[in-house]
């Protein structure tokens, strides 16, 4: 009898720790992939301040797409430009999305900043 109830708390154990531990690697997983989306995000939003101190004109109000490969996986970028109340200010949105077997996912970070003339 102490060999079935033994068995019964050591089954319960294990169960529960199983369980935790799948957990636990989606949540890593997870985290990882919010991570890299976000770096992703702040590289787009510092290419697009970049380029406009470079040319020294407000990109035009749209919406841009791109593809980038990174950390083994294809991810996109979209950028949105918006114009603000303020003539000499310009909104940017940057979105990623993770492609997983040609779906969508996410998106996984959103980064705004603006853009403005000095």
């Amino acid at each position: 009898m102490e060999i079935l109830i033994a068995l019964a708390i050591f089954a319960t154990v294990s169960t529960t720790i199983y369980t935790r531990t799948g957990d636990t690697i989606y949540q890593l997983q997870l985290l990882e992939r919010k991570t890299i989306a976000h770096w992703l995000a702040k590289d787009s939003a510092t290419l697009a301040r970049l380029e406009f101190q470079a040319s020294r004109e407000f990109p035009d109000e749209e919406v841009q797409s791109r593809s980038q490969f990174m950390a083994s996986r294809e991810w996109r970028i979209e950028s949105e430009v918006a114009n603000t109340d303020n003539e000499w200010v310009r909104r940017l949105e940057v979105r990623v999305f993770l492609m997983d077997e040609g779906e969508e996912v996410g998106p996984l970070d959103t980064y705004v900043t603006f853009l403005g003339k000095y």
